[in-house]
């Protein structure tokens, strides 16, 4: 049966996003109940079963990679890995920015940089970026440019 719900407002503490809900349709309208998540962490990509099998996403092109970096808010559970490759405009994998050119992340970070044999700046060309995941939440990714 379901049953309808109301929710209070959206309150941020520390960091986490925290609402207040409450449903007065049930038997003694006594059911209260508390949701919260991590910052920017409400949904996830995953790849199947809950991450143990391999799974890879292309992003759509973009033009803003060229010069950033890649920050990832990502967690990893333990045994799993993250990799990210540079694709040109052509949907190729771009020399010293592949998936075998790129160190694994691993563990939870809401800003973890992407480092490959190439660097970590992304190069003039990177049109696309394929993400492999395994036993890995990707909840976000930024091109982020370094002031100087």
């Amino acid at each position: 049966e379901i049953h309808d719900t109301r929710f209070g407002p959206r309150i941020e503490v520390g960091n986490e996003t925290v609402i207040g809900m409450h449903t007065p349709t049930l038997p003694f309208n006594t059911a209260l109940c508390r949701a919260s998540w991590r910052f920017d962490r409400m949904w996830a990509l995953v790849s199947s079963a809950g991450g143990v099998t391999l799974g890879e996403a292309v992003t759509k092109p973009r033009s803003d990679l060229a010069g950033g970096s890649l920050e990832l808010n990502v967690r990893v559970k333990p045994g799993g890995a993250l990799k990210a490759e540079l694709l040109d405009a052509a949907g190729e994998p771009m020399a010293g920015y592949t998936l075998d050119d790129c160190v694994p992340v691993t563990g939870d970070h809401q800003q973890a940089r992407v480092t490959w044999k190439g660097g970590e700046t992304m190069p003039n060309g990177a049109g696309k970026i394929r993400f492999q995941l395994h036993r890995a939440f990707l909840y976000g990714y930024k091109s982020q440019v370094t002031e100087r």
